[in-house]
């Protein structure tokens, strides 16, 4: 069931008091070496037009008057142009 896995995969990341954006090298760091290697490791890629779209509107609710600059997103591989 996938509610059910999503339910457990945000209860298993919760229970080392990780932060919802934390990378993987903050939470290797914070693990002894062992457990680290024993750990199934995955990740989720977002679509990157997606990714920049999100990322300029919480630059702005962050400053409604910045302009993030064009290299940021030309980086997640959108023209800045395209906004």
């Amino acid at each position: 069931n996938v509610k059910e896995t999503g339910a457990w995969v945000h209860k298993s990341m919760n229970e080392g008091n990780y932060q919802q954006h934390d990378d993987a090298l903050t939470i290797r760091d914070s693990l002894p070496p062992a457990i680290w290697s024993a750990y199934f490791k995955f990740s989720i890629t977002r679509n990157p037009w997606d990714r920049a779209l999100s990322y300029f509107f919480w630059d702005k609710r962050q400053d409604s008057s910045l302009t993030p600059p064009k290299r940021v997103y030309h980086n997640l591989g959108v023209p800045y142009d395209d906004f």
